[in-house]
């Protein structure tokens, strides 16, 4: 119910290859977890007074939250979770470019995206 969730992955920043050159012998797992936020708040009036994608899902998590705090309970979910295999910076093509590493770290997530929407559709 998130149009656009794949594309946020284009977001990520070169930090992740900043890690990996910088600690060359890190494994990196990608996890992507999904059914955790429920369409009703995602979609309450409040977060159309959010211009960016991020600030209206902070809001949207902050209105659940409250109210599981306030009716515990009520809220039930089955969150969905995939690891992708670890990768290590030689796994990635080594280099010391951080941008070219972490084009392929969001490569690798892309993939691991479609695998978890596949494992949602045949589950």
């Amino acid at each position: 119910f998130m149009p656009g969730s794949e594309e946020e992955l284009n977001r990520w920043t070169s930090s992740l290859g900043l890690f990996l050159r910088n600690v060359p012998q890190t494994k990196m797992a990608i996890a992507l977890v999904s059914g955790i936020l429920s369409p009703k708040y995602i979609n309450h009036p409040s977060t159309v007074f959010r211009k960016r994608r991020v600030d209206k899902q902070r809001l949207s998590e902050f209105f659940q939250i409250m109210d599981q705090l306030m009716d515990p309970g009520k809220l039930m979910f089955s969150p969905n979770l995939s690891f992708a295999p670890t990768l290590t910076l030689d796994e990635l093509g080594g280099g010391r470019d951080i941008n070219k590493i972490t084009k392929k770290i969001i490569e690798k997530a892309q993939e691991q995206f479609v695998l978890h929407c596949e494992n949602l559709l045949t589950a």
